[in-house]
């Protein structure tokens, strides 16, 4: 009992300490570029760019001074057009569904609308440079996706899932992901697709795949929901592209059989 608590422990502070090491790099980028504080509208996704690269040089030291095998979390296949068609689908459902909510909570949910008004009100196209533009796109919708997706569905979700059940695993590393997120409208949000996207990945074993359901999304970030008319109607139809796509990923990979203990392990059983 007593050695399972404290692999539970060690798995949760080696997934907090993953993502503290993100959080440093940033802290220290933005600290050491003093015009970042005149400039950061045009700057500041270029360095979130630069403490994602590093921060994933970070991991794959950590897991070589460990001798644990990349492989051991991070499962890359060929994405079929199907699931790259089911991956759109469930994006574009999630966030019409989003979009649909923060519209609707616009009256009735004030708190959540300002919070993400106030997340969003740092960036302005029309004001910014073509850098800032390129890296903003760049980051939002490649360097994220991806950074995220290893790190939280490969790295913190292959590690919680090695000292508790995948259910709690699914849930504890969707809710750091909302909380990195530190913003309440977009913690909220992003907790529910993590939790989607933690049981896509253990049911696919591919991570291109969560990876390609998260660009899809954050390229969809710049749909909006304007009509109040249209509310129910988008909410109707985001529900049934994200629950339909998720009824598909489940019974086309219904047969695959559960990977045996050496395919997780790498065949490494060091922890």
């Amino acid at each position: 009992m007593a050695e399972s608590i404290a692999r539970f422990i060690k798995k949760i502070a080696l997934a907090l300490f993953y993502i503290l090491i993100y959080f440093a790099f940033l802290h220290l980028l933005f600290g050491q570029v003093e015009f970042l504080e005149e400039d950061a509208e045009n700057y500041g996704e270029l360095v979130t760019i630069l403490a994602s690269v590093a921060s994933m040089a970070v991991y794959l030291v950590i897991l070589y001074l460990r001798e644990v095998k990349v492989t051991r979390y991070i499962k890359i296949k060929n994405v079929t057009l199907l699931d790259a068609v089911l991956a759109l689908m469930l994006a574009f459902g999630y966030r019409i569904l989003t979009g649909a909510y923060l519209m609707w909570s616009a009256d009735n949910v004030p708190m959540l609308q300002r919070s993400l008004e106030g997340a969003q009100s740092g960036y302005n196209l029309n004001t910014m440079t073509t850098l800032g533009i390129v890296s903003v796109v760049v980051s939002v919708c490649i360097v994220a996706p991806i950074f995220e997706e290893v790190l939280f569905r490969g790295l913190i979700l292959g590690e919680l899932k090695r000292a508790m059940p995948d259910g709690f695993a699914i849930v504890l590393q969707a809710v750091l992901f909302g909380l990195a997120h530190a913003v309440l409208a977009q913690s909220i949000f992003a907790m529910v697709y993590a939790l989607i996207l933690g049981v896509l990945y253990l049911r696919v074993k591919n991570i291109a795949v969560v990876i390609l359901a998260h660009v899809f999304f954050n390229i969809s970030s710049v749909l909006e929901v304007k009509n109040a008319d249209m509310i129910n109607q988008m909410f109707v139809t985001g529900l049934l592209l994200t629950m339909s796509s998720i009824v598909i990923f489940f019974y086309i990979y219904k047969r695959k059989k559960p990977a045996s203990t050496a395919e997780i392990t790498g065949g490494n059983i060091n922890v």
